[in-house]
């Protein structure tokens, strides 16, 4: 815990601040590394997939 270069609390700001999720992990310790990586993915995927059909949306809106 000492040795952290990053507190929990700055990377909660920093990710308040920015608008962003925080996700927290140790690729030193192998802690939630796997679990940060599928919710990345995960939010990744579910974005894109709204921004598509967002636009989508936009396209067909123009031609009715």
């Amino acid at each position: 815990e000492n040795e952290r270069a990053v507190t929990r609390e700055e990377g909660l700001a920093l990710a308040q601040e920015h608008k962003c999720f925080f996700l927290e992990c140790s690729a030193k310790n192998r802690e939630n590394v796997r679990q940060c990586f599928e919710d990345l993915t995960l939010k990744v995927f579910y974005f894109r997939k709204s921004y598509i059909l967002f636009n989508c949306h936009l396209v067909s809106a123009m031609f009715q």
